[in-house]
């Protein structure tokens, strides 16, 4: 986590905006990086992360607002800070390597870094003994590491990442980002990291920032974005979800889970502007927030359901279970927990859902 003496701004970006000639859609962003803070954007394809990433490393220049890194504006309306000059690295999504190269010439073509940082850095990530190797030789997890490197040899004050695990097989994936994870951390390197990895952007940040349609819709720790979601596209963006019908009477949601009080299923600091809503509601509820098990205690009311179906993830089981209406949900359970033969189970609800208008 942030430590909380960690005040330093290592972003500020106010009211800054890009346009498109010909085009409705427009990036505006307004966002504070702390220092040494690891910050993942995520959101659907055409959002507009990758443009995002463009204009705080200067390679698009934004129509208005203002950008400072570290306390020095870098873009405002009277300047403009080039590239170069920004102390920013970036790691492209296909690596941008030089293939005739070798990984040593690599790392230190073009960067203000001397050879004892290029050693550092090669020693850091592990890639030394492959210095004089040519990068067209090199396996994606290898590449990746080595554009890593060669973006942290200037020592740069940002280091932007741009779906940086795309193009390495999942079973690399999982222990090379730790292992990234821990050298960010370990240098104290401020990061913006950008991925359609849903589970990624939850795993290695500080804080998730969700974007849609040019804007930053809600920005908070990985937990409170996941179970917590502020609008029903940041919630259906993070995970598998039920919808189940609800209505409101009173202080009440009721549904077929019983009652609940409103303030537990809706964000604190929208709780009066969602009260007042008039018309149709629905709980969101994520498959891990239900339990067939009689272990554990539930809130509101338990319902009957029949498992339709069952898929194996090894550590869980996903369960389709059709209730009353017909209606499936989808169930996750640990892997050990006991599935009656005859396919009835209990359903309850070991936490409560979130209330979400029908718009």
């Amino acid at each position: 986590m942030v430590s909380e003496k960690m005040n330093n701004v290592a972003l500020d970006a106010k009211k800054l905006r890009k346009t498109f000639a010909g085009n409705d859609f427009s990036i505006d962003i307004d966002m504070q990086i702390l220092s040494g803070e690891i910050i993942s954007i995520i959101g659907p394809s055409g959002c507009g992360k990758t443009t995002t990433l463009r204009l705080i490393a200067g390679f698009e220049e934004a129509d208005s607002g203002e950008l400072a890194l570290h306390g020095n504006p870098v873009q405002s309306l009277n300047s403009f800070v080039s590239p170069e000059k920004r102390g920013v690295g970036i790691v492209f999504q296909d690596y941008a390597l030089f293939p005739h190269m070798s990984v040593e010439k690599n790392i230190s073509y073009g960067v203000d870094s001397t050879p004892e940082s290029v050693s550092e850095m090669m020693d850091l990530l592990d890639i030394k003994r492959i210095a004089n190797r040519s990068v067209q030789n090199l396996s994606g997890g290898e590449q990746q590491r080595v554009a890593i490197a060669r973006a942290l040899a200037s020592n740069p004050k940002i280091l932007l990442l741009d779906e940086p695990f795309s193009n390495i097989d999942a079973a690399q994936r999982v222990h090379i980002r730790a292992e990234i994870r821990r050298i960010l951390r370990q240098l104290g390197t401020t990061v913006i990291w950008v991925t359609h990895d849903q589970e990624e952007a939850l795993l290695v940040a500080d804080r998730v920032a969700f974007m849609s349609r040019g804007k930053i819709r809600q920005i908070t720790n990985p937990e409170q974005i996941y179970k917590f979601p502020e609008t029903i596209e940041v919630a259906e963006f993070l995970g598998e979800s039920n919808h189940v019908d609800a209505s409101l009477s009173s202080d009440q949601v009721v549904s077929i889970f019983g009652e609940f009080p409103i303030t537990h299923c809706v964000q604190q600091r929208v709780t009066e502007v969602e009260i007042k809503l008039e018309g149709e509601f629905f709980l969101f509820i994520r498959p891990e927030q239900f339990t067939i098990s009689d272990k554990y205690e539930v809130m509101g009311e338990r319902i009957l359901g029949t498992i339709v179906d069952r898929s194996y993830y090894g550590h869980t089981n996903l369960l389709s279970v059709e209730i009353e209406g017909n209606q499936i949900l989808k169930i996750r359970v640990p892997a050990d927990e006991f599935i009656p033969e005859s396919g009835q189970v209990s359903l309850g609800l070991r936490s409560f859902p979130r209330l979400f208008p029908i718009r």
